[in-house]
């Protein structure tokens, strides 16, 4: 055997959340299975991607190459964090610890294969922002006429999705800060896309003639999502189910409130489809700049006909819409999986030419084994 199947996975499933960490554990497979490695780290507009290439010995078979790739989406997150958090189970095929899995089985299958046409096993991890193009990008290099992607089945859904990042701005920050008594501290954790409306239900119960603004607030993209900010407010606010206080005391050196840019955010709503209204009324990520606000969320795909506004009241929002998944309409198959499972959307930027092969999501030991073998049928 190449190497001890069940153990690889358990320390890759550990040590998803720290990509550096995960990286080494992946080299470390390679290294002991004798794969060459090319390594290359891509600098995005929106973080860096990582790319794992690892191909098999020089084949005596001189048949076409066959490129597995595996895909690992990051969930965006405040600037300047690293994005670690794990996709809701809606979106659990985008990426996660089920990706490094079905890696780790496809390496243990190849190797173990004896194969005698050339193969190559690729690796991506890239922040969902701009993963399309760079997607693209990639497989025009690989060049490969037999290029299959194995994507994770989870409970995704086979729909169109848009990820998009909206930067609301102000000219300039100059603000009458209302007399407020009372200053708290939020934090908790959510569900995914969860924490504005969490905070908004705090400020409701403030009651409807109290003054209140919002500063700081940052919201991180997971599954379970951690979010802060700190509110003064008139009355004392209470807290909720979701949400904990505790009181600030002393000097505070506070970004300038979102109050404006939470206003904004209902605006520019109301001039998208209902979707799109519901997606940036709970964005899933949200951080506060020192002259705006800026968010995260997730919707159907936008049409070109929709018109984004590039203003509202007294705020700039500047646009960044980039496809998340499409429906896969090209060739496809299911591994180790039921013929009635489900087949939910690819990572956008896949080419035509490319086939999916849908594997298990790893919930039991049962389904490395499932896969493996069905992958030793395949090659």
């Amino acid at each position: 055997m190449p190497f001890d199947l069940p153990r690889s996975l358990a320390k890759l499933r550990q040590r998803h959340g720290d990509p550096l960490g995960l990286r080494f554990a992946m080299l470390d497979l390679l290294f002991a299975v004798g794969s060459g490695v090319r390594e290359q780290a891509v600098a995005l507009p929106w973080g860096d991607a990582l790319c794992l290439r690892s191909a098999g010995p020089p084949a005596p078979g001189d048949g076409p190459r066959l490129v597995l790739m595996v895909l690992d989406l990051e969930l965006p997150g405040a600037d300047g964090a690293d994005p670690t958090g794990r996709w809701p189970a809606e979106h659990a095929h985008l990426g996660g610890p089920a990706a490094a899995a079905a890696w780790a089985t496809a390496l243990h299958a190849l190797v173990g294969s004896g194969r005698q046409q050339p193969w190559e096993l690729v690796w991506v991890r890239s922040p969902a922002m701009g993963a399309a193009e760079f997607l693209s990008a990639l497989c025009v290099d690989l060049g490969a006429t037999h290029l299959a992607l194995l994507q994770s089945v989870a409970t995704g859904t086979a729909a169109d999705l848009d990820l998009v990042r909206v930067e609301l701005q102000r000219p300039r920050n100059i603000w009458r800060f209302p007399t407020c008594d009372h200053t708290v501290a939020l934090s908790g954790k959510v569900p995914f896309g969860g924490a504005l409306p969490a905070i908004r239900e705090v400020i409701a119960g403030l009651g409807p003639g109290a003054a209140w603004t919002l500063h700081d607030l940052k919201v991180a993209a997971s599954d379970v999502g951690a979010v802060s900010a700190v509110l003064r407010a008139s009355a004392p606010p209470q807290p909720t189910a979701a949400l904990q206080l505790a009181p600030v005391t002393g000097d505070l050196r506070l970004l300038f409130p979102v109050n404006d840019a939470l206003s904004a955010l209902h605006g520019l709503g109301e001039r998208l489809p209902a979707a799109w209204q519901s997606a940036l009324a709970a964005p899933i990520a949200a951080h506060t700049a020192p002259d705006g606000l800026t968010v995260h969320a997730i919707g159907p795909q936008l049409g070109a006909d929709i018109e984004l506004a590039e203003r509202t009241a007294q705020l700039s929002a500047a646009w960044s819409v980039e496809p998340l998944c499409r429906r896969w309409s090209g060739a496809a198959r299911s591994l180790a999986l039921a013929n009635d499972a489900r087949r939910p959307a690819v990572p956008a930027g896949l080419p035509a030419h490319a086939q999916v092969w849908y594997v298990p999501d790893f919930e039991d030991d049962n389904d490395a084994v499932a896969l493996r073998r069905a992958l030793l049928a395949a090659l």
